[in-house]
């Protein structure tokens, strides 16, 4: 499967799985399936995905190519992602 990766990003994701850096902290990889609920943040101004043993993934629509990871993210998660930030489609 292809992985996508963005110039000046700290995330690489490909259609079964993410590698996700939190600012503080060590990166790990989570498979899109473990995602248990997604939300949008208006006072955050982000997305919290909630995987299934309890850890909060947050993407900020200011991050290098968040729009192709949300989109990423419609496709393969089991749960709905809805609309916010500067993408609504």
């Amino acid at each position: 499967t292809k992985e996508t990766r963005h110039a000046m990003d700290w995330r690489g994701y490909n259609e079964e799985e993410v590698y996700y850096v939190p600012v503080f902290g060590a990166g790990f990889t989570f498979r899109w399936q473990s995602v248990d609920s997604v939300r949008y943040s208006l006072i955050e101004s982000q997305w919290v995905f909630r995987l299934a043993n309890g850890r909060k993934i947050r993407v900020s629509p200011f991050m290098n190519g968040y729009a192709d990871f949300i989109r990423a993210a419609r496709r393969n998660v089991g749960v709905p992602v809805p609309s916010g930030g500067f993408y609504t489609a």
